[in-house]
């Protein structure tokens, strides 16, 4: 089988209201959903490898990006459990 990765999305306003983070955008990856919480959060579980990110959000333009799922490439916040990819999704 395949190594899971586990990692956050934390979705913001890059707006008016900037770094305001977004509750009820949906993440979609790996033809899985994720919603984020009321912190602007969501929680993805995807394998190694290559994968498409879309985020939506009403109101929103949609974010949408190729990302490389790899244990090197992030970067942990030290205020964070997981690694996280912040998308900034403008009006």
């Amino acid at each position: 089988p395949a190594a899971l990765f586990d990692f956050n999305v934390e979705v913001f306003s890059g707006a008016a209201s900037r770094n305001a983070r977004i509750a009820g955008a949906v993440v979609s990856a790996n033809g899985g959903t994720a919603t984020t919480d009321g912190n602007g959060f969501a929680h993805l579980t995807l394998p190694y490898g290559r994968h498409q990110v879309t985020v939506s959000a009403f109101g929103y333009n949609d974010w949408s990006q190729s990302i490389l799922v790899d244990r090197d490439f992030w970067h942990v916040y030290p205020s964070e459990d997981r690694p996280s990819l912040r998308v900034e999704l403008g009006w």
